[in-house]
């Protein structure tokens, strides 16, 4: 196992941009998308974060991902749009939807569904839901995935007929919002990814191999025949089941993509709430009374959900990269003739 390398969060991010806009990526686009994946990085989200840009310049090499296309509004209703990705990156539709749905829940029914189909990946989906909540709704988040990633289990069976389906919210408070963003298999994707690339073992209850066995080998998903993810609950995963069976309904169906199509991408759909006047005064009491709780260890007082993210964020100085994704990276800047940055400590 490689020790990560870490780097100065500006430098890193520079670089990227710049690999990003070499693959013909808008620079406007390119910088949205990795102020999204440092960011993630920084918030301790590293399944979300630098670990992302190889496969996003991948999918564009591929054909996957567009690299210049922008998302064009394809129904209209009112409280409910879509708007049709064109295969843009995801952080471009992303960004598109939350433009999109506060206005529409700040009109005269409070309440808006915007959604984006034939997106790449979205990456951190709270990321979304906090900067609605920031404006001053509460915001919820589905998120779809393409068949080829559809490597959960189904409760009770060894085939994947799911993607890890995330669903995030985020409320304002009178301070930041709380942002809980969660995926509905026993783990996210990218985590048991990285967990490969560090040569370390997956949890016990996330992975069953091809046989439908328990295995804690991360690389069960990654050979073929592939194994599978459980779902959220892992051996008691019915509800995880129900849960990603729901982000299919908002973030598949209502976005008028089919499940099963073999050519479908990813979708997303965010429902925003407009608040009343005195809503964050509630939202606080309701974070003091949870936090009031006795804990079971002092020494660990109760959290809300995004305590962990900002936590990492007030306390991060340098950016981790794994050494697989950072040979990825090295590898596509020699080839672009670009210069990378140093890590910190040389």
């Amino acid at each position: 196992m490689t020790a990560a390398r870490c780097f100065d969060p500006q430098g890193l991010h520079d670089f990227l941009v710049r690999l990003f806009v070499g693959s013909g990526v808008p620079e406007d686009s390119a910088r949205l998308v990795i102020d999204h994946l440092v960011d993630a990085s920084l918030a301790g989200v590293h399944s979300h974060g630098i670990l992302r840009a190889p496969e996003y310049l991948d999918h564009i090499d591929q054909g996957l991902v567009a690299a210049s296309a922008r998302p064009r509004l394809v129904r209209d209703d009112g409280a409910v749009a879509v708007f049709d990705a064109g295969r843009c990156l995801g952080q471009v539709a992303g960004n598109a939807v939350c433009e999109e749905v506060v206005p529409r829940a700040g009109g005269g029914g409070g309440l808006a569904l915007v959604s984006a189909r034939r997106a790449g990946h979205f990456g951190r989906i709270g990321a979304y839901v906090e900067a609605v909540a920031q404006r001053g709704f509460v915001a919820v988040a589905f998120c779809a995935v393409p068949t080829r990633h559809h490597n959960v289990a189904w409760f009770g069976a060894r085939e994947g007929r799911l993607g890890t389906n995330p669903i995030a919210y985020a409320f304002p408070t009178g301070g930041a919002p709380v942002v809980a963003d969660f995926s509905t298999s026993a783990v996210p994707e990218g985590r048991v990814r990285l967990l490969h690339h560090e040569g370390r073992p997956a949890p016990d209850g996330v992975l069953l191999d091809a046989d439908g066995q328990p295995s804690t080998d991360p690389g069960v998903l990654y050979r073929q025949p592939a194994g599978t993810l459980r779902p959220l609950g892992g051996p008691q995963g019915h509800k995880g089941s129900a849960l990603g069976l729901l982000v299919e309904v908002m973030g598949t169906l209502l976005a008028g993509e089919a499940p099963d199509d073999p050519g479908r991408h990813n979708s997303l759909t965010i429902v925003a709430v407009r608040c009343p006047d005195g809503f964050a005064d509630g939202a606080d009491g309701l974070v003091r009374y949870v936090r009031s709780a006795a804990p079971i260890d002092p020494a660990r007082p109760p959290l809300v959900p995004g305590d962990p993210e900002a936590a990492a964020r007030a306390g991060a100085t340098a950016v981790p990269v794994d050494a697989t994704t950072w040979e990825r990276l090295v590898a596509r800047a020699a080839a672009a003739g670009l210069q990378v940055p140093e890590p910190l400590g040389g």
